[in-house]
This record gives C-alpha cells, sequence and structure tokens, in this order.
C-alpha cells in the first residue's frame, strides 16, 4: 500500500511544482503577511515528494521475488494516456484551489485524499511523468503463458517488440499492471 500511495503521490509532480512556484512567489515577491500557509506547504511537498521518489524507486527495482511470473510475450503496443486524465490530476487542482490560503489547501487535501483513496483501493495506476522521466513506458501486451493467452499492461525500462517471441519476467502491481523484471543477459 506504501509504494501504491508513492506511485499515486508521485503523479501529482507537475502540481506539486507550481505549488511550489506559487508559494515561493507569494512568500519573495508578494511578501504574504502570514508566510506559515506557504513555508509549511513548501516543506510537506519536498519531504513526501523524497521519501515518495524513494519508495516507488525502491518498489520498480525490488523485482518482488513472490510474485514472479513467465511468460511469452506475443504482442506488445506502447499505450498513450488520455488527456482528459492528465488535466483531472494537474491541471483543474491549480484553477479550483487557492494554494496561497488554508482554506484552499484544506479544500485541496479533500479531494486530494478521496482521489487518492479511489485510486488506491481499485489499484489505479495514475499517469505518472516521473515513470517517464526514469524511463518506463506502458504496453498494452498479449502474453502466452503457458498455453493460455491473458492480456497485461506492462509498465517496462526496455522496448518491448511484438515481432520478436521473447520470454518476459514480470510482477503484478495490481490485477491490470505489471513491472517487466526481466533480466537481460550480457
Amino acid at each position: 500500500m506504501i509504494f501504491q500511495l508513492s506511485m499515486y503521490y508521485m503523479s501529482f509532480v507537475p502540481l506539486w511544482i507550481s505549488v511550489i512556484i506559487m508559494d515561493a512567489k507569494s512568500l519573495w515577491y508578494d511578501k504574504t503577511i502570514n508566510p506559515w500557509t506557504e513555508y509549511i506547504s513548501i516543506a510537506c511537498i519536498v519531504i513526501c515528494s523524497i521519501l515518495s521518489f524513494f519508495v516507488m524507486r525502491k518498489g520498480l527495482n525490488s523485482g518482488n521475488n513472490q510474485n514472479r511470473n513467465q511468460a511469452e510475450l506475443k504482442e506488445a503496443k506502447e499505450e498513450k494516456f488520455l488527456i482528459a486524465e492528465f488535466l483531472m490530476a494537474y491541471i483543474f487542482p491549480l484553477f479550483a484551489f487557492d494554494f496561497s490560503q488554508w482554506v484552499g489547501v484544506v479544500l485541496f487535501l479533500i479531494f486530494f485524499g478521496i482521489f487518492g483513496w479511489q485510486c488506491i483501493t481499485h489499484k489505479y495506476l495514475c499517469v505518472n511523468v516521473v515513470l517517464d522521466v526514469m524511463g518506463y513506458k506502458v504496453y498494452d501486451c498479449k502474453l502466452n503463458d503457458e498455453g493460455a493467452e491473458i492480456e497485461k499492461k506492462i509498465l517496462s525500462k526496455r522496448k518491448l517488440r511484438s515481432e520478436t517471441n521473447h520470454s518476459l519476467v514480470y510482477t503484478a502491481i495490481n490485477n491490470d499492471y505489471v513491472i517487466d523484471i526481466t533480466v537481460n543477459k550480457k
């Protein structure tokens, strides 16, 4: 659950950067009278971002030995994310909430908490810019698992191609998404 929470938090990185910029402007350019909202906001965002990044990176690199599966890759197509999800996660909060006022922060935290509860409860993987920066892509894949054809969304640093049938070792993130943990032999 901590890994999923970290993935969810890191999916909001563009928003966190925007909030830090708005708070910094409020502190140093507008010279706000009561700066505590901005100081607390910046500190919380920085601390949570650092912790979430390390938890997410550890979760992605661990290889989760307990749930390893192996299958033959039959078909792979890179998935393109929906713009509506991006707008909901990153753009809507900037227009809807005033992050320089306590009431705006509280209202956003209610939205963020409910949206997060839904994402984590349903094990939903949000659009995540940090994963893209780390080199991960999402592929819609068809796998042959001991004679049965299954479909999975695979998060991989490798470029998966469907023209070559090769073995793939993976571990589950949730019911729909798995991480490619195949070790490349040199």
